[in-house]
């Protein structure tokens, strides 16, 4: 199964719970992660159901390429890391 872990910056604005899912896509992972807890929707999504721009998410450290429709695909036993982009100045 596929390991869907989000990162501490998240954890402070939400509950993230990690997630074991036999999804076989990037977007179905989220999906499961998202009935856990709705709220997290609106952290890692904007309002066309894309990837919000300061969010990034590698699969087996791999940065996603898909972050539109999310389909990037999972193998069982993938890594997916959810994290927030610093940005600053």
């Amino acid at each position: 199964m596929a390991t869907l872990q989000f990162t501490q910056q998240l954890r402070r604005f939400t509950d993230t719970p990690d997630i074991e899912t036999g999804a076989a896509t990037l977007r179905e992972a989220l999906e499961e992660a998202f009935a856990a807890n709705t709220q997290l929707r609106g952290y890692i999504l904007d309002e066309q159901g894309h990837l919000r721009k300061n969010v990034a998410i590698f699969i087996d450290g791999q940065r996603i390429r898909d972050r539109i429709s999310l389909n990037d695909p999972l193998a069982p036993g993938s890594s997916v890391h959810v994290l927030q982009a610093l940005s600053g100045g």
